[in-house]
C-alpha cells in the first residue's frame, strides 16, 4: 500500500542558533542548575530531559528567560526529531504547539519581537502539519483539543490552543477559561487571574468560573478579591465546604493581622452560621458589634441567624437596629417581613414586603412572600392578578421558581404555564427550556419537547448539556417513530408505515433501512434497492444490506449487480452469502454450459472446449463440464485427454451409465481392449435397455473373448 509522505519540519532559524541563545541572559545572575542542566542535555540532543530540566526552572524562576528560550528551543527540535525521524506527526504538532506557548503565553511575556524569524518559522511548520492533519482550526475544534490536550497531560500545547480561540466570539468563554487553567497549572495563577476575569465578564452566572478566578486571586496574594468571589461562588458552587474553608483562611488573615477589624470578624461569622456552628457565629457577631455599633451586616446576619432559630421577636428586634443605621436596607427589610409572617401577623409581614419591593421592586422573596400571604384567602391567579393590579410586577425569578415548585409537586399543568413565563420574562435561563421540555418528553409530547430542545439550541449552540438534551429528545421522538412505523408494518399497512419512516427527521441509515424493507414488502424492488443504497451509502460495509441486495437482483435475474454486490461482503463464512455465490455461480454455470453445449453441436470445438475448460477451473457445473469436454475430445479425435474427462466423471459420480460407454469406444481406440471391455461391462451392469449401444458393448466383449 502506498504510504503518504510525512511533510518534514523546516529546521527553524532558531534552533541554528540554539547554542548561543541558550546562553544568553538579561541580567548578571549565573544560569540556575536546572537552566544549566537543561543546555547540557540540549546540547547532547536529549531533547525530552532537557524540557524537563529547563521547565523544573522555570517553576523556581518563571523570569529565567534562559531556560525559556531553552525551552523553546528543545521543544522545536524534539518536534522536528519526532516528524522527521520517528515519522509521528502528532508529536510533532504537540511539541511546536508548546514552544509557541511559551513564545506568547507564558509569564505575560512574549518573545515573538525578539526572535520574530523562529517564531514565523514555528508557526509555518504548525500550519504545514494542520494542513497534512486535516486538523479543526475553527474556535470550537481548537477548544476542543486544547482540552484534549490538556487531558493528556500537554498543558503547554493546551495553551497555545486555547490562546488561538481567544478571538472566537462563540468560544471565548472557554478559551480564557482553559487558558487560565494551563497558566495556573504551570504556576502562573497572576497571568491565569486576566483570563479568568475576561471569562467572568462573558459569563457572570458561572459559579464554577467564579471560583477559578477566587482560587487564582488567592493563589497570587490578592486576599480582597478573592475573598469577593467566593462570597459569590458560595451560593451557587457544589464545593462550599472549599469554599468555606477558603473564605475563613483569607478571613483569619485578617483578623490576625488586625484584631480590630470588625468585618472581618462578622465574615467569619457568616462562616460559622453556614455550616451550622450558631453559638462561634453569634460570638464573631458580638465582636464585630463592640468593634463597631454602626456596621448593619452584623445585626442583620445576627437577625438571620435568630430566624433559622425560629427567635422571631429577636429577629425583627436585630432588623430594627440595623433599619435605624439604613433604612433602606433591603435584606432586614426583607427578614423582618418574614418574621412577621413566621408569627402570622399578615398586615406587618405585607407592609414590610411592599417596602422591600418599593426599594428593589424586582426582589422575588417579597413578590414570593405577597402571593403567599394573598393566597391564604384567594386562589393562586386572584392572587397574582391582586399583584399586579397593586403594580407589583412580578419577576423572571418568581416565574422560574413558581414553575420549580409545581414542577416538584407534579402539578404539571400549572408547571408548563410558568415555564413559559418564565422563559417569556428571562430567555436566556437554559434550565427553563430544559425543564419545560423534559416535561414535554415524559409525556411522549414530542413535537413540543423537539421544538423547546431547538429553541435551546439556538440560545445556547454550545452547551453539552442543551446538545444532550436535544439530542436525547430526537432519538425518543425517532425511536417512536420508528416503533409506530414496524407496527403499521406488521399489520401490512405500507403507505401509512412509509409515510411515518418519512417523517423522522434527520433522515439516516435506520430510516432508510425501514424504507427499503417496506418497498421490498410491497415487491417494489427498484425503490427497496434505491433506500438500500442509501442506507449503504452510510455504512459501506453492512454486510446484511450488500447480501439483501445481492438476494434482490437474483430475484430480477441481473446476476451482474447480484455478483458485484457479493463481492463486497467481507465475512465470506456467512451461510446466506454462500448461498447466493453457490446459486450465481450455478446460474453462470448453466449459461456458459449451455453455450459450450451450442459450440459442440456447431462443431466449434475449440470455442467449446475454452468454455468448459474455464467451468472446470472455477469448479463450477459438477462432472457436466468434464462429459462435454471429453465429448469435444473426442470429436477432435483426442482420445488420451477424453478418456481423463471421462474418468474425471466416473470420479464424481459412478452411476452414470453412458460414460462407461464412452470410455470402453476410446480405449477400443486405443487399443487398450482389457479396459476397454472392463467399461463395457459396467455400463451394461448400469443400464436396463437394449439399444444399439448395448448390442455394440456385448459384441465387443464376446469379441474379446
Amino acid at each position: 500500500m502506498l504510504k503518504k509522505n510525512l511533510i518534514p519540519l523546516v529546521i527553524l532559524s532558531l534552533t541554528i542558533s540554539a547554542v548561543p541563545v541558550l546562553a544568553e541572559t538579561y541580567d548578571d545572575n549565573p544560569p540556575n542548575y536546572f537552566t544549566s542542566q537543561g543546555q547540557t542535555f540540549y546540547q547532547s540532543g536529549q531533547y525530552s530531559s532537557a524540557i524537563k530540566s529547563f521547565r523544573t526552572a522555570l517553576r523556581e524562576d518563571s523570569n529565567d528567560t534562559s531556560a525559556k528560550i531553552g525551552l523553546i528551543n528543545a521543544y522545536i527540535s524534539r518536534a522536528k526529531y519526532y516528524n522527521d525521524t520517528e515519522k509521528s506527526p502528532k508529536k510533532a504538532l504537540s511539541d511546536i504547539k508548546s514552544a509557541l506557548f511559551y513564545f506568547v503565553c507564558f509569564n505575560g511575556t512574549s518573545a515573538k519581537s525578539h526572535y520574530s524569524e523562529a517564531y514565523a518559522s514555528a508557526v509555518s511548520n504548525l500550519t504545514a502539519l494542520e494542513q497534512s492533519l486535516k486538523c479543526d482550526i475553527t474556535g470550537e475544534g481548537l477548544v476542543k483539543s486544547g482540552k484534549n490536550l490538556r487531558y493528556q497531560g500537554e498543558f503547554a500545547a493546551a495553551g497555545y490552543d486555547f490562546y488561538r480561540a481567544l478571538e472566537d466570539p462563540v468560544n471565548a468563554k472557554y478559551a480564557n477559561n482553559g487558558l487560565g487553567d494551563v497558566l495556573k497549572i504551570l504556576g502562573q495563577p497572576y497571568q491565569a487571574v486576566k483570563y479568568y476575569e475576561k471569562a467572568v465578564e462573558l459569563e457572570p452566572n458561572d459559579a464554577e468560573l467564579r471560583l477559578s478566578l477566587a482560587r487564582a486571586y488567592e493563589e497570587s496574594g490578592q486576599a480582597d478579591l478573592a475573598a469577593a468571589q467566593y462570597n459569590f461562588a458560595l451560593s451557587a458552587s457544589n464545593e462550599k465546604e472549599e469554599v468555606l474553608n477558603s473564605l475563613e483562611r483569607i478571613c483569619r488573615q485578617r483578623v490576625d493581622k488586625n484584631p480590630s477589624d470588625a468585618e472581618a470578624h462578622c465574615n467569619l461569622g457568616t462562616i460559622y452560621q453556614k455550616r451550622g456552628n450558631t453559638e462561634w457565629a453569634l460570638a464573631e457577631y458580638q465582636k464585630a458589634e463592640k468593634l463597631n455599633p454602626a456596621l448593619v451586616i452584623s445585626k442583620v446576619n445576627t437577625a438571620i441567624l435568630y430566624y433559622d432559630q425560629r427567635k422571631y421577636k429577636e429577629s425583627i428586634d436585630f432588623c430594627n437596629k440595623a433599619l435605624l443605621i439604613d433604612p433602606k436596607n433591603v435584606q432586614a427589610r426583607l427578614q423582618k417581613a418574614k418574621s412577621f409572617q413566621a408569627l402570622s401577623m399578615w398586615e406587618n409581614a405585607t407592609e414590610e414586603y411592599k417596602n422591600v419591593l418599593k426599594y428593589d421592586a424586582q426582589n422575588s422573596e417579597a413578590q414570593f412572600g405577597l402571593a403567599e400571604i394573598y393566597s391564604k384567602n384567594m386562589p393562586t391567579e386572584d392572587a397574582l392578578s391582586t399583584l399586579k393590579a397593586q403594580g407589583i410586577s412580578l419577576s423572571p425569578e418568581f416565574y422560574a421558581q413558581t414553575a420549580y415548585t409545581a414542577h416538584k409537586n407534579k402539578d404539571i399543568e400549572k408547571a408548563i404555564k410558568y415555564y413559559k413565563l418564565a422563559i417569556e420574562a428571562n430567555p436566556n435561563d437554559k434550565t427553563l427550556y430544559l425543564n419545560l421540555g423534559q416535561i414535554y418528553n415524559g409525556r411522549n409530547d414530542f413535537a413540543n419537547a423537539s421544538a423547546y430542545a431547538e429553541l435551546a439550541l439556538q440560545k445556547f449552540p454550545n452547551d453539552e448539556q442543551v446538545k444532550e438534551f436535544s439530542k436525547s429528545v430526537k432519538s425518543r421522538y425517532s425511536n417512536s417513530m420508528y416503533a409506530e412505523a414496524e407496527k403499521l408494518t406488521e399489520n401490512k399497512q405500507y403507505s401509512e408505515a412509509l409515510a411515518k419512516y418519512q417523517k423522522i427527521s434527520p433522515q439516516g441509515y435506520n430510516s432508510y433501512i425501514g424504507i427499503a424493507g417496506v418497498y421490498l414488502l410491497m415487491n417494489d424492488y427498484t425503490k427497496a434497492l434505491d433506500f438500500y443504497k442509501k442506507a449503504l451509502a452510510e455504512k459501506p460495509d453492512d454486510n446484511e444490506i450488500l447480501l439483501t441486495m445481492a438476494g434482490i437482483y437474483i430475484q430480477q435475474d441481473d446476476l451482474t449487480n447480484a455478483e458485484t454486490y457479493l463481492k463486497k461482503i467481507t465475512n465470506k463464512q456467512n451461510a446466506k452469502y454462500k448461498e447466493l455465490e453457490n446459486y450465481i455461480n450455478s446460474k453462470k454455470a448453466e449459461t456458459d454450459l449451455k453455450a459450450a453445449v451450442e459450440k459442440y453441436e456447431n462443431h466449434d470445438y475449440r470455442a467449446a472446449e475454452t468454455l468448459l475448460t474455464g467451468l472446470i477451473k472455477k469448479n463450477l457445473g459438477g462432472y457436466m463440464p468434464y462429459y462435454y469436454r471429453a465429448m469435444v475430445y473426442d470429436a477432435l479425435g483426442d482420445f488420451k485427454l477424453a478418456v481423463a474427462d471421462y474418468e474425471k466423471v466416473t470420479a464424481i459420480d459412478s452411476s452414470i451409465a453412458l460414460v462407461y460407454y464412452s470410455l470402453g469406444v476410446d480405449y477400443d481406440s486405443l487399443k487398450d481392449f482389457p479396459r476397454a471391455v472392463k467399461n463395457y461391462k459396467k455400463y451394461l451392469e448400469l443400464t436396463n435397455e437394449t439399444n444399439e449401444y448395448t448390442k455394440y458393448a456385448r459384441q465387443r466383449i464376446q469379441q474379446s473373448k
